[in-house]
């Protein structure tokens, strides 16, 4: 079956045929013409696609518009493929030193500069038929009639810029500098005839880019999707690679799993096999075949629904990539709000920022150990799988061996692997997948982690049991605090409910961190149809659909609104920082709200992780403990009143505010005596800070509103 081109190849074609247009002398004139015209337009031209192959394409309306600007045209061939894009005319526009400003600069990005939506000057998809673009010059992007613009995060590219991927602009960017020169500077605008209505039969919509056609590509060549001729071609590979003596394959669900198996891995090109979507077919060929081992190696949008049992990764035999995302990083600590933002999100793409920025790239270390299992339980023998971004950066590794770009050297992956291969099982686990040891005797306990050996490891979400809490109090409206659940358990009468409601619910969300969040605080969060709290806390925690009530300056007037909305039947969560009882939002609730019926879920209160923080436990500060350390707050207090504590006090623990930050309590303090004080910042997030000095030292510093400060009076003896 007759292969075809990428629109990113057209596109290609045709910029170098309008470049060609921009330069004396390289194309003759029309025979005929006077001395001087310009020259004739090219009919073909030639390029090297990022596999090193050198072809020719026909281009078409190529033409010079003015001095500095030109532009040309390629109908795109996609072969046998049949694609929604053939027969599709790519125009491509090129205007040398152009003024960006007066472009729509929201649909531009850089190639061969440190701003480049790309993160670099060359794509790391390209193969090895382009040298890296240079850095000297600047070619500017854009979208044309019929090119979308990226409109969401997770895709590779900003959102606003052009929807031209890496690789196309690599493409381009090389034949203008091939043509004028590495330091040439211009603008270059790809249009898609009918590109806006073709879009629409496409993911494009759903992948959030708007308003036409992406212009794609990384081996520059489209091939036959027939499905069975495709997949015959594909299980041929095993054959012609087993005919050639290798015994283990590397198996790419693309052009990106293979480029970085052959470079990052050290894999032999005829030992690469391409799987495309078929990675079940593949894996039964290759157990057929006598393959002794595979390495699957590719994007993680499809390894991961390899980890859910889904062999063929087309999106039409089941799309269940963000939800197995979600289970696992459940299963490996990921806070609820985490978890559900990961089911909202569009591609797993971009859900590499948000494990990134919860501490949790070991999530796709684990998923991987999914897809293994998973792989290896259908194939019959050992699978390791490799998790890589869109970029070609790795995300993860099976068989416990998570990783992420930052934390490990890709150089020494290839000797990661290396450990797992069955030729050296002293250096591996002897109960991983494919091992002699990994058999169990019939009688084995399969839940005892001591005894399990099973031939395939334990599911990581398998499910265990979850202890039932004690019912938490309620405010009755007298002002009365009562049992949730009154009536005793007989014989004849259902358990007590775990977990009651009410119509008015406080939860305590910890110090804001997500990880400090308990699970009855999100499930009652999670229930709210309106949330009421601080900017910061709504923004962190409350749903999308949820109605919001912002508690300020004004706490009786944001009461009020909140009494309203439970008088309309709605249920109402009060987010409160900390514990709601410790110096929280709780004494507000029950001063103007009497009458209602509340439910209290409590948090972890800022001075329990400053007392973690610092070694302490409940015991008492004589055990080393914190229970009868005094504890004093500035919001909406008098400070006077914490200071007063300071004074009177061998140990305190204070909770500042935009009132009072930690180091204004200082400058206080220093004039009463002498103090040492530890200061807890941003107690829970990424950047939190614990600073101790004497009075003076910690009054010269700056501190977050967000604090909880630990005072010790020398001056009074316990």
């Amino acid at each position: 079956m007759r292969a075809g081109y990428t629109t990113g190849t057209c596109a290609a074609a045709a910029a170098k045929a309008a470049a060609l247009m921009l330069v004396p002398g390289v194309l003759p004139a029309a025979p005929g013409s006077p001395a001087g015209s310009p020259p004739s337009a090219p009919d073909v031209v030639t390029l090297v696609l990022p596999t090193g192959e050198r072809v020719e394409l026909s281009v078409e309306g190529a033409e010079r518009l003015s001095g500095r600007r030109t532009r040309a045209a390629c109908v795109k061939d996609a072969g046998d493929d049949p694609d929604v894009t053939d027969g599709m005319t790519i125009i491509t526009e090129i205007e040398l030193d152009c003024d960006i400003g007066e472009r729509d600069s929201a649909a531009t990005t850089t190639v061969g500069s440190p701003t480049s939506g790309s993160g670099s000057g060359h794509s790391p998809g390209l193969g090895g038929g382009h040298p890296e673009a240079s850095t000297n010059g600047c070619i500017r992007f854009l979208a044309g009639e019929g090119v979308g613009v990226v409109a969401r995060d997770g895709l590779g590219l900003g959102p606003g810029e052009a929807a031209i991927n890496p690789v196309p602009r690599e493409m381009i960017t090389h034949v203008l500098q091939e043509v004028l020169g590495d330091s040439v500077s211009a603008c270059v605008t790809v249009s898609a005839k009918g590109g806006e209505k073709v879009a629409q039969k496409t993911f494009n919509p759903r992948l959030g880019v708007e308003g036409g056609i992406s212009i794609i590509g990384t081996t520059g060549r489209v091939y036959p999707k027939s499905e069975e001729a495709w997949m015959r071609a594909l299980l041929l590979q095993v054959d012609v690679a087993v005919a050639a003596g290798h015994r283990r394959l590397w198996l790419a669900s693309g052009g990106l799993g293979e480029k970085f198996a052959v470079r990052e891995l050290g894999a032999l090109p005829d030992a690469v096999v391409q799987c495309a979507n078929f990675v079940g077919e593949v894996l039964d060929r290759c157990c057929e075949a006598g393959v002794e081992r595979v390495v699957l190696v590719g994007h993680a949008g499809k390894l991961v629904k390899v980890a859910a049992g889904v062999f063929n990764t087309h999106s039409r035999y089941g799309d269940v990539r963000l939800e197995v995302l979600a289970a696992v990083a459940a299963a490996e600590g990921a806070p609820g709000p985490l978890v559900a933002r990961l089911l909202e999100l569009r591609s797993v793409q971009a859900a590499v920022p948000e494990l990134k920025r919860a501490g949790l790239t070991h999530v796709w270390g684990a998923v991987g150990d999914r897809a293994a299992w998973r792989a290896t339980e259908r194939a019959g023998l050992p699978v390791d799988v490799v998790m890589l971004g869109y970029s070609g950066e790795l995300l993860g590794v099976s068989a416990g061996k998570s990783a992420s770009n930052d934390l490990i050297d890709l150089r020494d992956l290839r000797d990661l692997l290396d450990l797992l291969d069955p030729r050296a099982p002293e250096a591996r686990d002897p109960k991983a997948p494919g091992t002699e040891s990994s058999k169990a005797p019939e009688t084995a306990n399969p839940t005892s982690p001591k005894t399990s050996d099973a031939s395939l490891p334990t599911l990581p979400l398998a499910q265990h049991p979850i202890p039932l809490l004690a019912p938490p109090a309620v405010v009755a409206p007298s002002g009365e605090t009562v049992p949730a659940t009154t009536t005793a358990p007989s014989a004849t009468t259902a358990p007590p409910t775990p977990f009651p409601t009410a119509p008015l619910v406080v939860v305590g969300v910890g110090p804001g961190a997500e990880a400090m969040l308990t699970p009855e605080a999100w499930r009652e969060i999670r229930s709210a149809q309106v949330c009421a709290g601080g900017a910061r806390l709504l923004e962190a925690f409350s749903p999308k659909r949820a109605e919001r009530i912002v508690i300020g300056g004004d706490v009786t007037a944001a009461l009020s609104d909140v009494r309203e909305a439970v008088m309309l039947g709605k249920r109402v969560v009060i987010l409160s920082s900390g514990d709601p009882g410790c110096f929280g939002i709780l004494a507000a609730v029950r001063r103007e709200l009497p009458d209602l019926g509340t439910l209290v879920v409590p948090g972890i209160s800022s001075v329990q992780l400053a007392a973690a923080r610092l070694g302490l436990s409940q015991a008492g500060r004589q055990a080393g403990g914190w229970a009868d350390i005094a504890v004093a707050s500035v919001h909406g207090r008098d400070p006077s009143e914490a200071v007063a504590a300071c004074v009177g006090n061998p140990e305190t623990f204070v909770l500042t505010g935009d009132g009072m930050p930690a180091q204004e309590l200082a400058e206080l303090l220093g004039e009463r005596g002498a103090f040492t004080l530890t200061v807890c910042e941003r107690l829970g997030y990424p950047d939190e800070r614990i600073f101790t000095g004497d009075a003076a030292g910690v009054a010269k510093e700056r501190f977050d509103a967000l604090a909880v400060v630990h005072v010790r009076n020398e001056g009074v003896q316990e």
